[in-house]
């Protein structure tokens, strides 16, 4: 009796230990910190803000290696006669709660200046829900829809952007954040 209580204890302190040998700790991974947000209408007006946004809609030299990591995907773009802009522009992207959709306007140099333009939307935990690349010149406009992806409503997010040439990828990157709100866009719908 004693050896058999005793291999049934020895037999499930080996199960203990084998289920939590196997189990994988659940991590969120890396995380950014999003301390504002730029609140703007439909027409890129600001309304309002939250918190610190000086670094957002900007460009930036402080990205981390996961952040700049998020740059390395394939696109078929074609960067044949792509050039290094001077002094580019990034506003901020509207509207601002976004429901749908969200945009920004670049100022991408003259209308001869070919310059490609990355850009990723992630959540505060790097978590990658979309990626686009095109080539961009002048001033315009670009949208991106949101509408196919699973945000969380009030969900916080924030869009990565890179500039890239022939021979210099991403000498220009940002980011700004954004919200998403669902139904009307309001800032009291929106907390």
């Amino acid at each position: 009796m004693k050896n058999t209580l005793r291999h049934i204890i020895v037999f499930s302190f080996l199960l203990v230990i084998i289920f939590n040998l196997s189990c994988k700790k659940a991590t969120k991974g890396t995380s950014i910190t999003i301390e504002g947000l730029l609140y703007t209408d439909y027409l890129g007006n600001p309304i309002s803000s939250y918190g610190n946004t000086s670094d957002d809609w900007g460009f930036s030299t402080s990205l981390s290696q996961a952040e700049i990591n998020l740059f390395n995907f394939s696109d078929a773009v074609n960067m044949t006669g792509t050039v290094q802009l001077s002094n580019p522009k990034i506003l901020p992207a509207y509207p601002n709660p976004a429901k749908t959709y969200i945009g920004f306007v670049g100022q991408f140099g003259s209308s001869s200046q070919l310059t490609k333009l990355k850009v990723v939307i992630v959540d505060p935990y790097l978590n990658v829900s979309l990626r686009d690349a095109l080539l961009v010149s002048g001033t315009g406009q670009y949208f991106f829809s949101l509408a196919n992806y699973a945000y969380q409503k009030h969900g916080v997010y924030r869009i990565y952007y890179s500039l890239s040439a022939e021979g210099k990828p991403n000498y220009k990157m940002g980011y700004g954040d954004f919200q998403i709100c669902p139904g009307y866009i309001t800032l009291p719908n929106c907390p």
